[in-house]
Protein backbone atom coordinates (compact mmCIF):
# COMPACT_ATOMS: atom_id res chain seq x y z
CA UNK A 1 0.00 0.00 0.00
CA UNK A 2 2.94 2.31 0.60
CA UNK A 3 3.88 2.56 -2.54
CA UNK A 4 0.55 2.70 -4.18
CA UNK A 5 0.22 5.97 -2.16
CA UNK A 6 3.77 7.11 -3.36
CA UNK A 7 2.21 6.68 -6.93
CA UNK A 8 -1.05 8.50 -5.83
CA UNK A 9 0.74 11.23 -4.80
CA UNK A 10 2.53 12.13 -7.84
CA UNK A 11 -0.50 11.52 -9.72
CA UNK A 12 -0.63 8.29 -11.56
CA UNK A 13 -0.90 4.61 -10.29
CA UNK A 14 -1.11 1.26 -11.55
CA UNK A 15 -4.54 -0.02 -12.31
CA UNK A 16 -3.22 -3.82 -12.05
CA UNK A 17 0.37 -4.52 -11.31
CA UNK A 18 1.82 -5.72 -14.42
CA UNK A 19 -0.52 -4.50 -16.70
CA UNK A 20 2.08 -1.46 -17.57
CA UNK A 21 -1.41 0.90 -17.52
CA UNK A 22 -1.70 3.83 -14.95
CA UNK A 23 -4.24 6.22 -13.88
CA UNK A 24 -3.92 10.02 -14.34
CA UNK A 25 -4.78 11.52 -10.84
CA UNK A 26 -4.57 15.32 -9.60
CA UNK A 27 -1.18 14.87 -7.83
CA UNK A 28 -0.16 16.21 -4.65
CA UNK A 29 2.86 18.41 -5.54
CA UNK A 30 2.94 21.29 -7.54
CA UNK A 31 5.95 19.31 -9.88
CA UNK A 32 7.55 15.97 -9.59
CA UNK A 33 10.61 14.62 -11.84
CA UNK A 34 11.41 11.09 -12.24
CA UNK A 35 15.18 10.06 -13.47
CA UNK A 36 14.44 7.48 -16.36
CA UNK A 37 17.25 5.10 -17.76
CA UNK A 38 19.34 6.77 -20.72
CA UNK A 39 19.18 10.13 -19.02
CA UNK A 40 15.50 10.27 -19.81
CA UNK A 41 13.42 12.43 -17.03
CA UNK A 42 9.45 11.74 -16.65
CA UNK A 43 8.26 15.42 -15.15
CA UNK A 44 4.67 16.18 -13.77
CA UNK A 45 3.62 19.61 -12.74
CA UNK A 46 0.48 20.76 -11.77
CA UNK A 47 -0.65 24.88 -12.61
CA UNK A 48 -2.42 26.36 -9.77
CA UNK A 49 -2.53 23.05 -7.69
CA UNK A 50 -4.75 24.12 -4.12
CA UNK A 51 -7.60 22.19 -1.93
CA UNK A 52 -10.02 23.70 -3.72
CA UNK A 53 -8.72 23.42 -7.30
CA UNK A 54 -7.24 19.70 -7.30
CA UNK A 55 -8.98 18.80 -10.70
CA UNK A 56 -7.44 17.97 -14.07
CA UNK A 57 -7.61 20.16 -17.09
CA UNK A 58 -5.22 18.51 -19.34
CA UNK A 59 -2.77 16.45 -20.07
CA UNK A 60 -0.12 16.88 -22.33
CA UNK A 61 3.23 14.41 -22.90
CA UNK A 62 6.16 15.34 -25.34
CA UNK A 63 3.97 18.50 -26.14
CA UNK A 64 0.83 16.27 -27.26
CA UNK A 65 -2.19 16.38 -25.55
CA UNK A 66 -2.97 13.35 -24.37
CA UNK A 67 -6.82 12.23 -24.93
CA UNK A 68 -6.91 9.11 -22.16
CA UNK A 69 -6.95 8.72 -19.01
CA UNK A 70 -4.30 6.35 -18.38
CA UNK A 71 -0.45 6.64 -19.24
CA UNK A 72 1.23 3.34 -19.80
CA UNK A 73 4.79 2.10 -20.03
CA UNK A 74 5.41 2.68 -23.52
CA UNK A 75 4.20 6.01 -24.28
Amino acid sequence: MSAWLVFAMMGFYPVCPGSGQYVITAPAFDKITIRLPDKKNFTSSAVNLSDSNYFIQSVTGNGRKVRRYYLTHDK
